[in-house]
């Protein structure tokens, strides 16, 4: 082969690389995890102590800035918590404050309503019943909350479930990434890097992490508490325990947390720390309320002058769920309104302060923090969403492809192309002459 043929087919080569690179960024332009292609093409020496003679094309990778992938991956991971957690609350906050609907609030006000009514006639029989009615209302929707907190909370752990499948999964194809790398004997770079890199922000989706990544490009993933989830192709064994979600590797058990962030960090958080303050508050509640009516019941008279018995029954292991009325609910006449006798009326008042310190000191300040607590919510995740944009328009700036440098990369490229198919074509040229005077 002669020099001039080696020049020409090396132009050839690398002007193909090069049209094959930058096909694939216009193609995939829009593709959201994709490091713009590069490659370098290298001045070549045919032989020893020649000058250039030729390019050959050297080596592919990706543009990547590390740091803005890794600020990449903690926007990631803090968008979608804040997400998970404004949802969860907004959840929260239908139940405890329903717009438009009945909640313990309102039904509680029409209790006490109830009570004052019964000031005017204390011994009617149509009042009293109003006030076992309204009272049934109260403790039906006071069941009605706690019931739909632990449906939220039932429905929370299955999320987080799943989330820990999807964890596992996704670590389990960072390892087949690296495995890949180590199968080609070459370092995690090109398609594998920005698989591996793609992989890495879904985790984050997940969990909060940190990356220790190597010169060869492998990695070792820890959440931010410091629980190892992946090194070198071992995957930690993640599993929920109750409300808790428990990491073992290498012999070692550790936890995740709130803190951890990502999805399975705002759901332990909603868990453990809302909607447990939530239901607890219900469950205060509910005992404040029935242990105060039933003192009042017992120092009172009901309206045959009897002292009162207790109207409120509940499990004190969970005294929202199990609250009801008994007595009062078949004889109206068992309230003990009077506080001399069984028609004076004077008990009353001192019931409707009992609700009202119950709802007060217990239940109110509860709802009010949930409802403060998804506004607080929602401008979160607004704010994280747009640190997220702007993360993105970091790594793109850094990573992304360029329409216009692109098209100006593929006409370079053609250029390269027609240029060592020009020098072929003079090789073949002077072949020709050459063979036509070698025959005469």
């Amino acid at each position: 082969m002669t020099r001039l043929d080696q020049i020409g087919q090396s132009l050839v080569r690398a002007s193909q690389q090069e049209l094959l690179l930058a096909g694939s960024n216009l193609a995939n332009a829009s593709s959201d995890g994709y490091y713009r292609r590069i490659g370098v093409s290298q001045s070549i020496a045919l032989n020893r102590g020649e000058h250039m003679a030729g390019v050959e094309f050297q080596w592919q990778g990706s543009a990547r800035d590390d740091f803005d992938v890794r600020v990449l991956r903690s926007a990631v991971s803090a968008d979608a918590a804040a997400a998970l957690e404004q949802d969860n609350l907004d959840a929260l906050a239908t139940i405890v404050a329903p717009v438009g609907g009945y909640g313990i609030e309102d039904a509680a006000g029409e209790f006490r309503a109830a009570l004052s009514a019964a000031t005017v006639q204390p011994e009617n029989d149509t009042i009293r019943r109003n006030v076992t009615n309204s009272a049934q209302t109260l403790v039906s929707r006071i069941r009605e909350v706690a019931a739909r907190i632990d449906e939220l909370t039932q429905k929370t752990r299955k999320d987080v479930d799943l989330n820990v499948k999807d964890l596992r999964t996704r670590l389990e194809e960072l390892a087949r990434v690296e495995m890949a790398a180590q199968s080609s004997g070459e370092p995690v770079q090109g398609e594998l890097l920005e698989s591996r890199d793609r992989t890495l922000a879904e985790i984050a989706q997940l969990v909060g992490i940190s990356v220790d990544e190597r010169p060869d490009g492998t990695v070792a993933v820890r959440a931010r508490s410091g629980a190892l989830l992946y090194d070198r192709g071992e995957i930690a064994d993640i599993e929920r325990s109750g409300d808790k979600i428990v990491v073992r590797h290498g012999g070692m058990e550790a936890q995740l947390y709130a803190g951890d962030g990502g999805e399975l960090g705002a759901a332990l958080s909603v868990i453990n720390d809302w909607q447990t303050t939530t239901r607890t508050a219900a469950n205060d509640f509910a005992a404040a309320l029935a242990d105060a009516i039933n003192s009042l019941q017992a120092g009172g008279f009901d309206r045959s002058g009897t002292p009162g018995a207790a109207v409120f029954t509940y499990d004190p292991a969970s005294p929202a769920s199990t609250l009801a009325l008994t007595g009062v609910d078949t004889d109206p006449g068992a309230w003990a309104l009077g506080s001399v006798d069984g028609h004076d009326g004077g008990n009353i008042l001192p019931m409707e302060a009992a609700l009202d310190g119950a709802l007060n000191n217990v239940w109110r300040e509860a709802a009010q923090a949930v409802m403060f607590g998804a506004q607080s919510a929602a401008q979160e995740s607004e704010h994280r969403q747009l640190a997220l944009n702007n993360a993105k328009l970091e790594v793109a700036e850094t990573s992304g492809v360029s329409l216009e440098d692109e098209a100006t990369r593929m006409s370079q490229a053609q250029l390269m192309y027609q240029a060592g198919l020009r020098v072929l074509q003079i090789e073949d040229e002077n072949m020709q002459t050459l063979l036509q005077l070698g025959a005469r």
